[in-house]
């Protein structure tokens, strides 16, 4: 026997249901202008993006108050065209440190929409750099002679016109050095006339191991065929002047040996990339800036 199943009727729309199906209709309405305004900031972003009105056009870097090397330009010139909103300046500082290590701050901002600022600082001292910036314009000043009249004693020898200065050094460096009292170290070896070191202290204030670590840093390099020109004891440092335009700074509390051979290793390994550029020794990993 076939059993027919009974159709349900139809619920009457009364008032009640009536105004719940007209509701849910109307919360729709409500939130359709939030959703234009969402599909308006999408599109919005998505022009920007494609346009140039949020991306880096623009890249200032500064250097010790001096302009960038090439190294830190090819990097920071990476980033033009890039979108300013997504870049992190720390991470960007972070890069310039890992491939400089010379540097000891890199600081990077954005002025917003389209520039990139960088502020470079060299682990270098700023006073050698100021000695090295002051010097190498232009030859060192030269030594007024002292009109002094010419006599020798164990104890010191009078060149005239120089007053000098000789102090006694090991037995394995039997040489001995003169000094004027302008601060002019002269060796005395019977040879072509050696680079001038000057100091920025008279001698007599100076103690004995100091001047025979200078003296010592005179020989080595002599030795060592490295062509430098000059020098100076410049706040317990030794600033070496090599050519053309390279500057050494040698900690008077090493041993000169070591400083020297590593300044080899730095030449040989073609590592100075700058016409113009500081080689600072005082640190356990030397530093290598442009000036």
């Amino acid at each position: 026997m076939i059993r027919y199943r009974r159709r349900r009727r139809a619920k009457p729309l009364t008032p009640n249901r009536r105004s719940r199906i007209y509701s849910g209709s109307s919360n729709w309405l409500k939130l359709l202008p939030q959703l234009v305004i969402l599909v308006l900031i999408f599109f919005l972003f998505l022009y920007l993006f494609k346009s140039d009105l949020i991306r880096v056009k623009d890249i200032k870097c500064s250097y010790d108050d001096k302009q960038c090397l090439p190294l830190h330009l090819d990097l920071l010139n990476s980033y033009q065209g890039k979108v300013s909103l997504f870049l992190k300046p720390s991470r960007i500082g972070q890069r310039l440190l890992e491939i400089d290590p010379s540097l000891s701050d890199a600081k990077l901002s954005l002025s917003f929409p389209h520039t990139l600022n960088a502020t470079l600082v060299s682990q270098s001292d700023p006073l050698v750099l100021g000695l090295v910036e002051s010097v190498s314009p232009s030859p060192f000043p030269t030594i007024t002679p002292e009109a002094t009249p010419s006599s020798q004693s164990a104890n010191q020898l009078v060149v005239s016109p120089i007053q000098t200065v000789i102090f006694a050094l090991s037995d394995s460096y039997t040489d001995t050095v003169t000094i004027t009292s302008k601060g002019q170290l002269i060796s005395n070896r019977e040879s072509a006339p050696s680079p001038v070191f000057f100091l920025t202290s008279p001698p007599d204030q100076l103690s004995s191991t100091t001047l025979a670590q200078i003296y010592l840093y005179h020989q080595e390099l002599n030795l060592s065929a490295i062509p430098f020109t000059k020098g100076w004891f410049y706040q317990g440092n030794l600033i070496v002047h090599l050519k053309p335009s390279l500057y050494v700074v040698f900690p008077l509390d090493a041993d000169p040996l070591t400083a020297i051979s590593t300044l080899q290793q730095i030449r040989a390994a073609d590592t100075i990339k700058s016409d113009r550029a500081i080689i600072d020794l005082r640190f356990n990993k030397p530093v290598v800036s442009s000036y």
